[in-house]
């Protein structure tokens, strides 16, 4: 049961990572400026670029080593991989912040400057502590993960609801590096890193994290590149009502992600073990894409009809026209449901090189596609070079990453009727209204559970529901009526 406990925790995590997220929207935009919000969202934006550019793809690493080293009963070499990567983004991310100072003393008029002395150096600690808490996930100790993210969080929210009369941009990045600074402390106690023969460990991991590091320059991008590059064409103002929709689309996305999270480490150690083992995970990957298209379609369609009131409840009417950019980024997000499973199998088989290539693939496409865009529909414009990239992605993933890796060919029949149903959802929605909407999420609902074959269900609890194997071709006949 260790997939699906772990799973369970990964979204307990998430589901509070966002819920103090919506609270955290709700109090900077009733107690700030749109302005302010936007100053906000791009000092932090490009903070959170910056260290996450510094981790070098050690999460990655971490996914790909720790059960590795688990699986060859080497368990103290992930605690010296933990401390060789902590080291290394302490090393590059300062340097960073001199930058920061030095041209806020030349540029002293620059409102954006100002808020990145302080912005920076609290992001530099959250992003420690978030390094730290990826690699209990490559221990698949995810209850650890989500105890102490869920209590960094609740602290941060906490003192802006007690400073919420006082509050300006700079208090919130003060209070935010307030309360980083001792969970770092507590988590560094808790995952005991060893400093012993670091250079061995980087000698193991240079293959693979070569690739990584490649990706790891790309990977922020997908967060943060709007939040950077909208102030650029559009003001700060517009950059606070997109980020909203941004805000609820990658809590929905981080969400839908959970299961491709928990599976990756499983991954990794299965196929190590190679066999029937391996083999177990293949005949059960199809019914996995299968379904997880289906919960993505019916979770996108749900936000989609509940999207104003959910602008409403996190922020202000002043936010409402956010509710059009969401449902662009959701519809056009979705592709990605189809592609995420076969480049997440590709990164925790050690193919860094194809799993870099998407990600390089969807960046090109996105900033080719931005600057046209932006300039002839402004911020529907940004949200359509999302479904431009994702889409093209979809392509090379079909006809590149899968036939090299895993193998296994999408059910196009499923998929097509699937995303057809959610366009369909859309149109009716938005020209007819609430019931109509209504009752094709309920049709959608229905038509996916009955294209699911019984069989396909039953692999892919048999899968999550295993301690510690796959269900493998021989047990998977024994279970069968």
């Amino acid at each position: 049961m260790r997939a699906l406990r772990n799973t369970f925790y990964l979204y307990l995590s998430l589901l509070g990572t966002m819920v103090f997220g919506f609270i955290q929207l709700k109090i900077l935009t009733a107690f700030l400026g749109k302005e302010e919000v936007g100053l906000f969202f791009a000092a932090s934006g490009i903070s959170l670029l910056l260290t996450t550019l510094s981790q070098l793809g050690f999460p990655l690493v971490y996914a790909r080593f720790v059960p590795k080293y688990e699986a060859e009963d080497k368990k103290g070499k992930g605690k010296r991989l933990l401390a060789f990567s902590l080291s290394t983004y302490t090393m590059l991310s300062l340097p960073f912040w001199l930058v920061i100072l030095v041209l806020s003393l030349f540029f002293r008029g620059e409102a954006l400057l100002r808020a990145l002395l302080y912005a920076y150096p609290a992001y530099f600690l959250y992003s420690l502590l978030g390094l730290l808490l990826s690699y209990f996930v490559g221990e698949r100790r995810m209850h650890l993960t989500a105890f102490y993210n869920l209590t960094a969080l609740f602290l941060f929210n906490l003192l802006l609801f007690l400073l919420r009369h006082h509050l300006t941009v700079k208090l919130v990045f003060i209070a935010l590096f307030g309360v980083s600074l001792p969970m770092v402390a507590v988590v560094i106690a808790a995952a005991r890193p060893s400093f012993k023969s670091l250079k061995e460990i980087r000698r193991e991991i240079q293959p693979f994290w070569s690739f990584a590091i490649l990706g790891s320059f790309l990977t922020p991008l997908f967060m943060y590149i709007d939040r950077a590059l909208i102030p650029a064409f559009l003001p700060l103002s517009a950059l606070a009502v997109f980020s909203v929709a941004r805000r609820i689309e990658t809590s929905a996305r981080r969400m839908l992600g959970v299961p491709l999270s928990s599976i990756a480490p499983e991954v990794s150690y299965y196929w190590e073990r190679g066999g029937e083992l391996r083999e177990g995970f293949r005949s059960s990957f199809r019914a996995f894409v299968k379904i997880y298209l289906y919960l993505v379609v019916l979770f996108v369609s749900l936000l989609i009809l509940l999207s104003k009131p959910l602008i409403l409840l996190i922020s202000s009417r002043e936010y409402l026209s956010a509710h059009v950019y969401l449902a662009i980024l959701l519809v056009g997000g979705t592709p990605a449901a189809l592609y995420t499973p076969y480049t997440m199998v590709a990164r925790s088989l050690g193919r860094m090189d194809l799993f870099f290539a998407g990600d390089l693939i969807w960046i090109v496409t996105f900033g080719v596609s931005f600057v046209p865009l932006v300039h002839l529909l402004g911020l529907t414009g940004v949200a359509l070079s999302f479904a431009i990239a994702h889409i093209i992605t979809l392509f090379y993933v079909f006809l590149i990453v899968n036939p090299r890796t895993i193998g296994i060919p999408v059910d196009l029949k499923y998929s097509t009727a699937m995303y057809g149903g959610l366009l369909i959802f859309l149109l009716l929605f938005y020209r007819q209204g609430y019931l109509p909407g209504a009752l094709i999420l309920i049709l959608l609902l229905v038509m996916g559970f009955v294209l699911l074959k019984g069989d396909e269900r039953k692999r892919l609890k048999a899968f999550l529901g295993s301690a510690q194997e796959p269900p493998t071709s021989t047990t998977m006949r024994e279970k069968s009526p």
